[in-house]
């Protein structure tokens, strides 16, 4: 074997091995396959005759399908710009990835589809990614072998390439649903099993394609088996990217408390690459006390335990193109569906319509689609103006939407778009509130937007409120009301950020809470560390979940916390640590002309003037 180099990049490494294939074999010497764990990713099913695609290329394609071939070049090019930006003050291990995340794309998709007056599904096509439409590879006959000698076996896949596999040579019953909980499949000889944690293909509506689906915990019953394989048994990751921040990732992080677990961590290299272990990848093995990352060649990693050769198996038969299988199952967006969804993709991912679409007059455009609802049409519209700052469109969305949609929420969500927050907030009753979210906490029900945007609201016109007393004499003044209206706000958030996503309806409600809490946090002084370890925990999610309107808050929150804190103790630190973080947020916002931003900013860099020249003067 040629030598293979590995290039560990920053990061806390300490205890972690760096093998060859040929040591990693020494080390498992003896050990007997029930004795180990696989755990795969996409990896898996990218190679061979499978051929499925990695995340970046599904992304892709599903970007250009469903928001048109010039939308998702636009959408590429305007987020490669983004993340060149931000990527030099992102802090804490958030990173953003090349690629807007997978599951936020789907997530976005999947809202235009349920919006539609003509029910047309792409997101169907992801049914193709099952044995149905494509073959199994040596890599899954090898693990299915595995499978039957007492191997367990945790993939994030959709596809059933294993257990067709595993039927072909020794005959089995087809997956199930265990407990309504996870698809496993049994190898009917022991206690092995192939957990399929983020669902199957043939079931879509598990499939974890959407932060909707993969935001929620593991069973307990499956990290419990997790508990159990930490303890005393080999978990060896193969194909997998360490990705899954908002499932595995916690759970892992819950079972490290135990310091136990023997992790082996395959870097898929050629031997003349150079590999290099990213962040996600050594956050993943940092969970495990003893760590072994072995840089070789996947199937020649597999080859250890069954080599090929005894297989007679056939691994050069192609399934075929699989963008063409994927519309076996998919339904095709005409070009005014694809301009539909682009209005919804382009508000999740934080990017004005107006950067992405080259016509002149998008705008009439969009008042002209059909197959959607007309309040997602008119919502996104306006939400879209809200981002280029478009005072006309948004003037005018507000009113239609004001006028025909009347709810709360929505006057609320008007008013705040025009920066007017008393308004937002009027008719806000904040025990009203408190009581409703207890109650769908205790009957564990879904916590809507209305409930928790009410209360992120209240934080932001008190915070904004208390910011513009800027005289010395008055820094510290503060009603009663307003006090007690931030411990109700307090309470509440706290209440929603501990219960975590099962009970909110998406994911960025969470991270929405952390940026809040950290504000109530500041204006009562409790626990100075935990506000900005709040504010580190959303900004790591933001930028997990591709939010970039999300990461934009937090530095925003970060600035407006030490400010609040500023005029509590007068630590000049604290002026100094909120002026870094502003001007870090400013120059990003200006950079990527992100209108919706400019009024905000110029407003903070106000208060910031004024406050340094009053400790100046003082």
């Amino acid at each position: 074997m040629n030598a293979i180099f590995f290039v560990i990049k920053r990061g806390n490494m300490s205890n972690i091995e760096i093998m060859k294939l040929e040591d990693v074999v020494s080390v498992l010497n003896g050990i007997k396959l029930e004795n180990i764990v696989f755990w795969i990713g996409a990896g898996i099913d990218c190679d061979g005759c499978t051929g499925l695609p990695l995340g970046g290329e599904l992304t892709q394609f599903i970007l250009r399908e469903a928001c048109g071939e010039e939308g998702a070049k636009n959408i590429m090019k305007t987020w490669k710009s983004r993340k060149e930006n931000m990527g030099k003050f992102l802090h804490g291990g958030s990173i953003i990835e090349d690629f807007p995340r997978l599951e936020t794309i789907i997530e976005a998709v999947r809202h235009y589809e349920s919006e539609q007056l003509k029910h047309i599904s792409l997101i169907e096509g992801l049914r193709s990614f099952s044995v149905r439409f494509h073959h199994y590879n040596l890599s899954h006959h090898i693990l299915a072998k595995c499978l039957y000698s007492g191997a367990n076996i945790v993939t994030t896949n959709y596809g059933d390439f294993i257990c067709q596999a595993y039927k072909d040579m020794y005959g089995q019953e087809s997956i199930r649903l265990e407990n309504n909980e996870l698809y496993t499949y049994s190898n009917n000889k022991n206690d092995a099993k192939i957990y399929h944690i983020h669902g199957i293909s043939e079931d879509i509506f598990t499939i974890g394609a959407s932060l909707s689906k993969v935001k929620n915990k593991l069973p307990d019953s499956f990290k419990r088996k997790v508990r159990e394989w930490f303890e005393n048994k080999y978990i060896i990751f193969l194909g997998y990217g360490g990705v899954d921040n908002l499932d595995v990732n916690p759970m892992l992080l819950s079972l490290r408390e135990d310091n136990v677990g023997k992790v082996i961590y395959v870097k898929h290299s050629g031997d003349d690459n150079i590999a290099e272990i990213n962040t996600n990848e050594r956050r993943l093995v940092t969970y495990f006390d003893k760590k072994i990352v072995c840089p070789c060649n996947t199937r020649e990693f597999l080859n250890y335990f069954f080599d090929h050769e005894d297989l007679n198996f056939n691994d050069t038969e192609k399934s075929g193109d699989w963008k063409k299988i994927f519309f076996e199952t998919a339904g095709v967006f005409d070009s005014d569906m694809q301009m539909a969804c682009l209005l919804v993709v382009s508000y999740y991912l934080g990017i004005p319509y107006s950067q992405i679409y080259s016509g002149k007059d998008w705008y009439r455009r969009c008042l002209r689609l059909k197959n959607v609802s007309d309040w997602c049409k008119h919502y996104y519209i306006f939400l879209n103006s809200v981002s280029e700052d478009n005072s006309f469109i948004k003037k005018k969305e507000g009113k239609y939407l004001a006028k025909k949609y009347s709810s709360g929420l929505m006057k609320s969500d008007i008013y705040a778009a025009n920066g007017k927050l008393k308004q937002a907030t009027e008719e806000i009753n904040i025990n009203k509130v408190e009581k409703n979210v207890n109650e769908i906490i205790l009957n564990r029900g879904i916590i809507q937007w209305d409930n928790l945007t009410y209360v992120n609201r209240m934080i932001q016109f008190l915070s904004t409120e208390y910011l513009k007393i800027v005289l010395k004499s008055k820094r510290n003044f503060f009603l009663q009301r307003e006090k007690e209206q931030i411990e109700k706000c307090c309470v509440i958030l706290k209440k929603i950020v501990d219960e975590g996503y099962d009970i909110v309806l998406e994911v960025n409600q969470i991270n929405t809470a952390y940026r809040s809490l950290a504000i109530c946090y500041a204006f009562l002084e409790n626990e100075r560390e935990l506000i900005f370890k709040y504010l580190d925990k959303a900004l790591f999610n933001y930028a997990d979940v591709s939010s970039i309107d999300g990461i934009i808050g937090v530095y925003i929150y970060r600035t407006v916390s030490n400010l609040i804190l500023y005029t509590k103790n007068y630590k000049l630190q604290l002026l100094e640590n909120a002026i870094t973080n502003f001007e870090m947020v400013k120059n990003y916002v200006f950079a990527i002309r992100m209108k919706k931003y400019y009024k905000t900013i110029y407003k903070l860099e106000l208060l910031i003037i004024v406050y340094k020249c009053i400790d100046l003067i003082s």
